[in-house]
């Protein structure tokens, strides 16, 4: 499965403007770049917003120019990809962004490289690779960048959570969703090892249930900062959020239900690294 999809104006989440300075510095990096006619390569983790930095470099750089973003098939669809977006280098004032080619076969790349390297000579359409590292894009298009650009993961900017967590919640109902702080504050001071994808999908199924998005709504996992328990013991600490999660939890009635006593939850609290919201 693949996608190749024409980018509108406000496809890419957020404005330059609003985003978090390491994040803009990327965008106008690139967009920089492409307006010389350069070929840029957005390098960083997965989900870290790579595609979605470069389409906001390309709508920043040629406000007025069509675009397409075409993300890397698996080895056996190669054939029908190139096929199916590949005679769009033939118009001119196109950019193109190729995401992901750090998974292209050698044969495919090699195909690549020989069309764009016909485009990028008789056309002045704009043209942009994501990989997660530059070591990873194959040679014969590595050859092809002038620039690289690094998008920052999520983690390191931290300031651009409470703008995508909005803009994910709207995008999911349709409408401004509200964000309790003890929520917004587990969303900010949380690692996001999936990066922004991530964010999405855990903001994406928190707004579809409720109206304001609280502690309760969010994965139980993001209150607890132990890795690779037993299962016995994940089972616990999992139980555990459930219980002490619930609008109006205490200590107290949480004894009960659990079976402990409080010192042995205030105990097990600190083993699982476990963050009760602030009342």
């Amino acid at each position: 499965v693949y996608r190749v999809e024409a980018v509108l104006p406000d496809s890419a989440d957020g404005s330059v403007d609003a985003m978090s300075d390491s994040w803009s510095l990327a965008v106008e990096s690139a967009a920089d770049a492409l307006k010389a006619g350069r070929i840029v390569a957005a390098v960083g983790e997965p989900g870290s917003g790579r595609t979605t930095a470069l389409a906001q470099a390309q709508r920043l750089a040629h406000p007025r120019r069509r675009f397409l973003t075409v993300r890397a098939p698996v080895p056996r669809d190669v054939d029908a990809w190139l096929a199916l977006w590949t005679p769009e280098l033939r118009h001119r004032e196109e950019g193109i962004v190729v995401s992901n080619v750090d998974e292209l076969p050698d044969p495919a790349a090699q195909q690549l490289h020989d069309l764009l390297i016909n485009a990028h000579a008789t056309m002045s359409g704009s043209y942009a690779f994501s990989a997660e590292s530059f070591e990873d894009i194959p040679e014969s298009l590595a050859v092809l960048v002038d620039t690289v650009v690094h998008v920052p993961p999520l983690r390191d900017r931290s300031a651009d959570i409470h703008l995508l967590a909005a803009s994910f919640a709207r995008r999911a109902r349709g409408r401004d969703i509200a964000f309790t702080p003890n929520a917004m504050r587990l969303l900010t001071e949380h690692e996001w090892p999936g990066n922004v994808a991530e964010l999405h999908d855990v903001v994406k199924d928190a707004a579809t249930r409720t109206d304001v998005i609280d502690v309760q709504h969010l994965p139980p996992a993001m209150l607890a900062h132990s890795a690779h328990l037993p299962r016995i013991q994940a089972f616990e600490r999992e139980e555990m959020v459930r219980v002490l999660m619930r609008p109006g939890a205490t200590i107290g009635n949480a004894t009960t239900e659990l079976g402990m006593s409080r010192a042995t939850i205030y105990r097990k609290l600190a083993q699982y690294g476990i963050q009760l919201p602030r009342s």
